[in-house]
């Protein structure tokens, strides 16, 4: 999902300490991940608690989805976030041809 790459991206840009990104679909049994993860597609991330702390309202008002679980921040992309991002993509994309 190109979505959940510019979350990376966006991520690092805000100095979080990203713990888990994609993931195979045998990692994320082995995890406990739940078998429709965004991490199976790359749209999902989860963040250390303590580098993620004040920085959540700035990925929430992007569109992106946080909830916070007990160890870490699980922060994932939506269907219509993917297709708002693409549309961005191809716009910058044109616009420098």
């Amino acid at each position: 999902m190109i979505s959940g790459v510019v979350l990376l991206l966006v991520c690092r840009l805000l100095g979080l300490r990203v713990t888990s990104w994609y993931r195979t679909a045998a990692h994320n049994a082995e995890v406990g991940g739940v078998p429709n993860s965004y991490h199976l597609k790359a749209g999902a991330v989860d963040l250390g608690l303590e580098s993620a702390e004040g920085k959540m309202d700035v990925l929430r008002a992007l569109g992106y989805e946080v909830i916070k679980e007990s160890d870490h921040y699980h922060v994932e992309t939506s269907e219509s976030l993917e297709a708002k991002v693409k549309t961005g993509v191809q716009l910058v994309f044109l616009a420098r041809w």
